[in-house]
């Protein structure tokens, strides 16, 4: 993913930016004749990336994973790699903007996209999905030191578009978010961005996000739409953190019950 020469804008003396939320995801491949392509009628999918397709059942932002994204391109909707930590323009070749800033362009407010002293109102026009199969986030619990990990998917089994903010000078994204729902206000409770969510939509409703042609109003109402609880579907995980293996030897998205234990 190459950078390119720093803009001189003045966009770093305007940031709006935000702490990380939600920085994990798991993926299940998903470009063969059984996915995408069933869900995004006409997606265009590379040969080459459906053949290198595989599983992987958790990927944290912090590794800046390159991850599939859908585009849309003149023609049609397109599978391509991005990285996933927005690598805003004031960063390239500026280690020190990168350090800096670098671990808080992970998520995008969805409030603030049309904001334009915020980051993200730049890149209000270059829209894309990230696809993945679920996403994780932390419970506190009382009596626990440790947050409990869960693992949230469509009820549906449908994949999950999600949809982001990219740069596409360092081909580098930002999901989005928004405040959450019953089951993640119970189960984001705690931490400086306790009770949000990732902006999460069935993936009908996802594809009209790369619409070229919304205006901001579309943008309004595709980021104020609330994904109801009983659409999503939820388990335990083993933790997620560490590098202490799971005791069971299973995926890190298969449930785990910590009753007990």
């Amino acid at each position: 993913m190459g950078w390119i020469e720093q803009s001189r804008g003045g966009l770093r003396d305007r940031l709006v930016i935000d702490n990380t939320m939600c920085v994990d995801i798991g993926y299940k491949a998903a470009l063969g004749p059984n996915g995408l392509p069933q869900k995004v009628k006409g997606v265009r999918i590379k040969k080459e990336f459906t053949e290198s397709d595989q599983d992987a059942p958790h990927l944290s932002a912090f590794a800046r994973p390159a991850c599939w994204v859908i585009v849309q391109k003149e023609e049609a909707p397109e599978v391509v790699p991005m990285q996933w930590g927005l690598i805003a323009d004031f960063m390239v070749d500026r280690p020190d903007q990168f350090e800096k800033y670098g671990n808080h362009f992970f998520n995008a407010r969805s409030e603030r996209v049309l904001e334009k002293g915020s980051a993200w109102y730049n890149h209000r026009s270059d829209r894309c999905l990230l696809v993945a199969d679920g996403v994780y986030e932390h419970q506190k619990v009382a009596g626990r030191s440790r947050k409990m990990p869960w693992y949230i998917r469509l009820a549906s089994g449908a994949p999950l578009l999600i949809p982001s903010l990219f740069n596409p000078r360092t081909q580098s994204f930002a999901i989005l978010t928004r405040e959450g729902n019953e089951l993640f206000r119970n189960i984001h409770n705690d931490g400086g961005n306790k009770f949000r969510m990732p902006l999460l939509l069935e993936p009908e409703q996802a594809l009209a996000w790369i619409d070229p042609t919304l205006d901001e109003q579309a943008i309004r109402s595709i980021t104020a739409i609330e994904m109801p609880s009983d659409q999503l579907k939820a388990h335990t995980v083993y933790s997620i953190r560490g590098n202490t293996n799971r005791p069971d030897g299973q995926q890190a998205n298969a449930p785990y019950d910590w009753i007990g234990k």
